[in-house]
């Protein structure tokens, strides 16, 4: 009983968005974009986003370091289940889950 307190507090810290449930099945990061479409169906919105990261490599023929950047894309398909529930936005990079959002209800 007396850690009752301590988890309660512990729970307001949690990170919610690592699973999301539609009906009997869950979907957790991870899983791949087959698996979320098999339980949830096609999102209502796709949106495709692209990451420019800097990487810096030796160019032999210069003989000196270039700076070039590597396209990393992932999108983010956002599902409405309706008034009842939650909007839920997925991060999908490399064909697989990578972050779970739940945003206000749905019309």
């Amino acid at each position: 009983m007396r850690w009752l307190p301590v988890f309660l507090a512990l729970s307001l810290f949690a990170d919610p968005s690592f699973a999301s449930r539609c009906e009997n099945n869950i979907v957790t990061i991870g899983d791949s974009r087959m698996r979320l479409i098999k339980y949830y169906g096609e999102p209502s919105a796709v949106e495709q986003f692209e990451n420019r990261v800097p990487v810096e490599a030796y160019d032999a023929t210069r003989g000196t370091y270039v700076l070039h950047y590597d396209i990393q894309p992932h999108e983010v398909s956002t599902y409405n289940f309706g008034r009842q529930r939650f909007i839920t936005r997925i991060r999908i990079k490399k064909g697989s889950v990578q972050k779970i959002e739940a945003g206000g209800y749905g019309y």
